[in-house]
Formats: structure tokens, C-alpha cells, sequence
């Protein structure tokens, strides 16, 4: 839950450090989910931030999935739905809070950084450039981080 704003690996590390500091080897009850996110909230800043639109959507009723001390301590990533995408749909996600124009021109950059040529990439290159843009300063980098949330919660569909 916490992956779909501060990305996966940063996600990980702080799940994994909150869970060692309170004695958690596994999350197999609601309850030690909400726990361990109430402490990762207190702690502050943006991953605090993300525990917090956690558990609001927890309390909102979405699904939690729990398992052994594999989920929790996984390291390696989930694998993903390997739908491709059009430049133009990641602008897209982008154009509502930038702007047509600024989203096209951050999503073409960021393609020519990661040397994808042509109007269509794969899932991973659509996730690659969006995570790219998701490290960035400011709005961009937030906009992104929502951005590939939705497009990876669309390709699991």
C-alpha cells in the first residue's frame, strides 16, 4: 500500500525497519497492519503521509492482503501485467495537473533519457519512465508517483 506513492524499494525499506523495530516477522492479522502503519505514520514526512492514506483506505474497506514473513520481507518485486502503453496515454495521466504541453514535453524527455524511440513502450519502459519522473523535484515528481500508481493498477486489470 505504501509503494503506490513512495515507490517499491523505499516502500520495502521502511516496512521492513518498522516491522524489525516492534517485533513483527509477519503481518498475518488486520490488526498488526494498522499497527505497524500508525508507527510508520507517527514517524513523519512523506512516508508518514502515505501510512496515513493507508489506513484511510483501510478504514474505507479496501482489501489488505496478509501473508507470512515471505510478503513481508519479499525482496524481490512483484511481477508485472507486461501491458505496452502509448507515450501519449502516460501524458495523458500527467496533462490534468501540468498541462498538455508541459506533460508531453516531460513525458518526451524523459523517453529520450531512457533512449525509447517510437510512440509505444513496453510495460516495463512505461513504468521505468514514469518511476524516472517520479524522482523529480516538485509537482512533476508527485504527479508522477499518482501517475504510476493508476497505470499499474490499470495494466493488473
Amino acid at each position: 500500500m505504501l509503494a503506490t506513492s513512495l515507490g517499491e524499494d523505499a516502500a520495502r525499506e521502511i516496512v521492513m525497519r518498522e516491522a524489525k523495530a516492534c517485533g513483527l516477522e509477519a503481518l498475518s492479522t488486520r490488526d498488526e497492519a494498522v499497527r505497524l502503519l500508525k508507527r510508520i505514520e507517527k514517524a513523519g514526512s512523506t512516508s508518514g503521509l502515505s501510512a496515513r492514506l493507508a489506513l484511510s483506505r483501510i478504514e474505507r474497506g479496501a482489501p489488505l492482503t496478509l501473508g507470512g514473513a515471505s510478503s513481508i520481507f519479499a525482496t524481490e518485486p512483484p511481477l508485472s501485467a507486461g501491458k505496452p502503453a502509448q507515450l501519449s496515454e502516460l501524458a495523458s495521466m500527467l496533462a490534468h495537473a501540468l498541462g498538455d504541453a508541459k506533460a508531453e514535453a516531460v513525458v518526451t524527455r524523459a523517453a529520450q533519457q531512457l533512449a525509447l524511440s517510437g510512440s509505444r513502450v513496453t510495460h516495463e519502459e512505461a513504468v521505468s519512465l514514469l518511476e524516472n519522473l517520479s524522482r523529480q523535484a516538485g509537482v512533476v515528481g508527485t504527479v508522477a508517483r499518482f501517475a504510476k500508481v493508476r497505470f499499474l493498477l490499470q495494466s493488473a486489470k
